[in-house]
């Protein structure tokens, strides 16, 4: 899976096949890990890539929670499918709490501008 993926609590970008990697090295010196296929991690992700149900990134999605997601415990939910003229107020409504927002995402993908 290729693209960018900002955390909103850092606001840090990083390509989309590094969420997991970059979630294993949260443990302790990168040995331990509080991820548990038992009791998955659920994260929510919003994405400006096709704003049909069956849109390509929906699929590389699936197709994560479906093998490295699941065996390892980390389970992404699409919340919101924009366009990317949209999906920054949306941010912005969300992050200031405006009434009838959505809650904001762990994850977001927005093309480049």
């Amino acid at each position: 899976m290729q693209g960018l993926v900002a955390v909103h609590k850092s606001i840090a970008t990083a390509p989309v096949d590094s969420i997991y990697k970059d979630s294993i090295r949260a443990g302790c010196g990168g040995s331990k890990t509080l991820l548990s296929a038992k009791d998955p991690t659920m994260l929510s992700i919003w994405h400006v890539y096709g704003e049909q149900a069956d849109s390509p990134m929906n699929r590389l999605l699936t197709e994560f929670n479906d093998t490295v997601g699941k065996e390892k415990g980390i389970l992404l939910n699409v919340t919101n499918m924009s366009n990317s003229a949209a999906i920054g107020s949306q941010l912005q409504d969300a992050k200031a709490g405006k009434p009838g927002a959505l809650d904001l995402p762990d994850l977001f993908s927005d093309a480049p501008r």
